[in-house]
């Protein structure tokens, strides 16, 4: 199955595009899951800092944890001029895109990616060492979402 951006709605798009802005500041090689966690918490108003509150995790905590990871990837001198995403991301939107349709959900939402970055080892390890588990981040984002679809380019809008 095709990642088409064109299924995916505004905020997940914007967290991917950001996702590749900071692998191109930080000359990285490719974009990983770990750029688009840090894009992900890093977000004052966003979905994952309310996701972290709701599973009673300080969104500092995991912060920390995931700009850890950030820094010791590995950077290319000189920088390169353009990134893809790694395979292991790939891997990652394609089960974010499972979780999507198992949902009844017309758009990739960032709640679907969310979820999913328990699938990367070295995220889930600074998930896990922040106290933001896989049961814990599922249980809060089912709370934060409730019953909604994600239908439309801007679904999240009506999130909490």
């Amino acid at each position: 199955m095709a990642l088409n951006p064109e299924t995916f709605t505004d905020k997940t798009n914007k967290v991917l595009s950001e996702a590749r802005n900071l692998c191109l500041e930080e000359a990285h090689v490719q974009i990983t899951a770990t750029h688009v966690a840090n894009v992900l918490f890093s977000d004052n108003e966003g979905f994952a800092k309310n996701i972290c509150t709701k599973a009673g995790v300080d969104p500092i905590n995991v912060e920390r944890g995931l700009k850890r990871l950030l820094v010791r990837q590995a950077k290319q001198d000189p920088a390169p001029t353009d990134v893809s995403f790694s395979n292991s991301l790939v891997k990652l939107l394609r089960t974010a895109q499972e979780k999507q349709r198992a949902q009844g959900d017309s758009h990739l939402a960032v709640d679907h990616i969310l979820v999913v970055l328990h699938e990367d080892r070295d995220v889930a390890a600074a998930l896990n060492e922040a106290g933001l588990t896989k049961s814990k981040l599922e249980a809060a984002v089912k709370e934060v979402r409730g019953s909604r679809k994600v239908d439309s380019k801007s679904a999240e809008e009506t999130y909490e």
